[in-house]
C-alpha cells in the first residue's frame, strides 16, 4: 500500500486506484493516508467548492471582514453571496415525542418565525460537500468541515436561536449545546478509533452501513470523481 501511495499523483496510477476501489465501500489506504493524495485532494476537490465560512452577523457593516483559513491558503469573507442555494433539503421527524435536540426533548428558545408549536421535524440542509446546516423548530446549527491535515479535521458548529431570544430569560446557552457536546464527544471516539484501523497495514476497506452512511457514500464518490476528472 505505501508504494502506491508514494507514486498515486501521477495519472497513470491514480486512475488505477480509482478502477480498484470498490463500490459502496470505505476508501482504500491510500486515499486516507497518503500526502500525495491528500494535497491533490486539496486542490481538485476542497478549494473548488464552496464553503460556509461564518454569518453575516460576523460582517455587520461595509468593509467588515474576517479571516476564514482551511490549508495551507487563507481566504477572506467580506460579505454573504446572494442566491446561494442549498444543495439538498431533507425534511425528518424526531423519535419518542421529543420537539427539538435538547437532553429532555423540550424547547430550548423562543420559536423561530412562523412556528406556533414545536412540530416535532427537523431540516437538514446540505450546502456542500463539507458543510451543512441543522433546523428545528427552535434553534439550528451550521457544521463546518475543514481538513487541516492528511489525519486532521476540525469541526466548527455555529449555534442559532431567533433574533429575540434573551440569554437568561427564555435562552440558557448550555441547553441549545448539549445535543452538539454530547454527540461531537462520541464522533471523535469513533473516528479516532477508525482512523486506527486505516493506518494499520491490514487495512481492507469495508461495505458502507447504509442508509446511515449514504452521505459519506456519496461524499466519497463525488471526491473519486473530482480527483480523476479531466483538469
Amino acid at each position: 500500500m505505501a508504494a502506491i501511495a508514494a507514486a498515486a499523483v501521477s495519472g497513470t496510477h491514480l486512475q488505477e486506484l480509482i478502477d480498484r476501489q470498490p463500490a459502496d465501500h470505505s476508501l482504500l489506504q491510500p486515499f486516507q493516508q497518503s500526502p500525495d493524495l491528500d494535497r491533490l485532494d486539496l486542490e481538485r476537490f476542497v478549494y473548488r467548492h464552496w464553503h460556509c465560512a461564518g454569518h453575516v452577523r460576523q460582517v455587520p457593516r461595509t468593509g467588515d471582514c474576517f479571516l476564514f483559513d482551511i490549508r495551507p491558503r487563507d481566504q477572506w469573507a467580506l460579505k454573504a453571496v446572494p442566491g446561494q442555494k442549498a444543495d439538498c433539503c431533507t425534511r425528518l421527524s424526531m423519535f419518542g415525542g421529543a420537539v427539538t435536540a435538547s437532553e429532555d426533548g423540550k424547547p430550548v428558545a423562543p420559536l423561530m418565525r412562523r412556528f406556533k408549536d414545536g412540530d416535532g421535524d427537523f431540516t437538514i440542509f446540505y450546502l456542500d460537500p463539507l458543510n451543512h446546516f441543522l433546523a428545528y423548530a427552535d434553534d439550528g446549527a451550521i457544521f463546518c468541515y475543514k481538513p487541516r491535515a492528511v489525519d486532521q479535521t476540525e469541526l466548527h458548529i455555529t449555534g442559532f436561536v431567533w433574533g429575540d431570544a434573551t440569554e437568561g430569560t427564555d435562552l440558557d446557552k448550555a441547553r441549545p449545546t448539549w445535543m452538539w457536546r454530547v454527540t461531537t464527544a462520541a464522533d471523535k471516539r469513533i473516528v479516532g478509533e477508525n482512523a486506527m484501523g486505516v493506518a494499520s497495514r491490514y487495512h481492507r476497506p469495508g461495505p458502507n452501513a447504509l442508509p446511515i452512511e449514504s452521505h459519506a457514500r456519496r461524499l466519497s464518490e463525488s471526491c473519486l470523481s473530482e480527483l480523476g476528472g479531466k483538469q
